[in-house]
């Protein structure tokens, strides 16, 4: 790893003598100008007090002082130091309990160099941006600031997605990860693209949706490849990080990484390295990245969690934006309409009340191919026969004076629509020209509605 180091002070703590001062020998021979040694756990905090410290590299197993009680200690009275703790002991639950306490890295001994010069690095780089806590806290206790060029491309006026555009301000020039939680057609991949252009990175937006890659077929999407590394590989390749230089790297999907890859991305995240499949060299991982999600972050493994949820952003669903339901249905019908060559028909107050009702499982990307069907088939109004023989979902109960269609009804016309759907498709769930794709839901969305509705091709396609 190259270039200027980040400015601050690194306090090795090891009562070994030989192995702090390896470390620190280490670290000054790959530029890091400011490394400092203490042998006596107990001196610790006064030294802390003594000089400004950014990071402190902490032996674990000191019989002195445990690590884990001067860990406690100096995240108390110490909070803006980041601290790595190194342990001989290969536990992940002591790694993660240390995490826990507040520690921002763990290592391994005996640690490798690169990994020792990696890690450091990226713990001052975060203690260089230290200043984006105190102007996040100031985004979000003030008043939001909508309407920013980066964030056009997402209509709202929901006070949620407000929030959302305060925390991707505050935290775009950082150089760590970002973890997007959210449901599908919620937004992900365009907040990750603004958070980019917020940010002003230097290098591309690179997007790679990993779900379904396995195997060298992952690796060749990350990593790339030297010219005959495998059968067929006249060419060498290269891949989403080398794409991304020292831009973004969006990871879509990422839940559906199976255990072996979460390892494999962990592994590259914590040293910022990889190698290109077929070559021996080692190469630097410049791009920010940035994960995006639609299942529980419970499903990842908790130190791949912790390495990407440096910050967390969790989208909204469309149900709890009430306040952008009309305004994006309006937004997506005349787009809709201009690109039909069409005048926009207007929403009549009994489609307005279809779709404030309406659930949405398929979100903000559900409500827009709703749009662009409702442009093809109204003349000068959407009425809810244009609308809901296209819902997958259900519709929210209210007053019987104001329904408009029983929960039966809706079923039959739900269900009706998604058979049409799927005949029309050859009964293909999935991919391009699928049902799913023509709804606008995920596959598995889909899968699930016709379960439930008891929809299959045996007792449904037609003779």
């Amino acid at each position: 790893m190259s270039g200027t180091r980040p400015a601050g002070r690194v306090l090795i703590v090891d009562d070994e003598p030989q192995v702090a001062r390896a470390a620190r020998l280490t670290l000054g021979a790959r530029g890091f100008e400011d490394v400092a040694t203490c042998t006596e756990p107990r001196a610790v905090e006064r030294l802390l007090g003594e000089q400004p410290t950014a990071v402190l590299l902490l032996d674990l197993n000191m019989p002195e002082l445990p690590g884990m009680e001067l860990l406690r200690r100096v995240r108390v009275s110490f909070p803006d130091v980041a601290v790595i703790v190194m342990t001989a002991n290969d536990d992940v639950t002591v790694a993660v309990d240390a995490m826990r306490r507040g520690a921002v890295d763990y290592l391994v001994k005996p640690v490798a160099a690169d990994v020792l010069e990696a890690r450091v690095h990226q713990a001052l780089v975060e203690q260089a941006d230290r200043h984006e806590a105190s102007t996040l806290r100031a985004a979000l206790a003030g008043a939001p600031r909508p309407g920013e060029d980066v964030f056009a491309g997402m209509i709202t006026q929901a006070p949620a997605m407000k929030r959302v555009f305060a925390y991707v301000d505050a935290i775009a020039r950082g150089a760590q990860p970002v973890l997007i939680l959210g449901e599908s057609g919620t937004g992900k991949e365009l907040v990750a693209r603004a958070l980019h252009a917020a940010g002003q990175r230097p290098g591309p937006f690179v997007a790679l949706n990993v779900a379904g890659l396995e195997g060298t077929l992952l690796d060749d999407a990350l990593f790339g490849h030297a010219p005959g590394a495998f059968a067929g590989a006249g060419e060498g390749r290269r891949g989403a990080i080398a794409a991304a230089g020292s831009g973004t790297l969006f990871l879509d999907e990422i839940g559906d990484l199976d255990a072996g890859q979460q390892v494999k991305l962990l592994r590259v995240l914590e040293t910022r390295r990889y190698t290109p499949l077929g070559s021996d060299e080692l190469e630097v991982v410049r791009a920010r990245v940035v994960a995006a999600t639609n299942r529980p972050p419970g499903d990842l493994r908790e130190d791949l969690l912790f390495r990407l949820r440096s910050y967390q952003i969790t989208m909204p669903p469309l149900r709890e934006r009430v306040d952008d339901v009309l305004l994006l249905a309006r937004h997506f019908l005349a787009a809709a309409a201009e690109e039909l060559g069409r005048r926009a028909p207007a929403l009549g107050p009994e489609a307005q009340s279809v779709l404030l009702r309406y659930r949405f499982p398929g979100n903000v990307r559900e409500l827009r191919s709703l749009m662009l069907h409702a442009a093809a088939v109204a003349e000068e109004r959407v009425e809810p026969d244009h609308l809901v023989p296209m819902l997958i979902g259900s519709l929210e109960t209210r007053p019987a004076d104001g329904d408009i269609l029983d929960e039966t009804a809706l079923r039959a016309l739900e269900r009706d629509n998604m058979v049409r759907a799927l005949r029309r498709c050859g009964w293909q769930i999935a991919g391009d020209g699928g049902a799913a794709e023509l709804l606008g839901l995920k596959p598995s969305t889909l899968a699930s509605r016709m379960k439930t509705l008891e929809v299959s091709r045996e007792r449904d396609d037609a003779p």
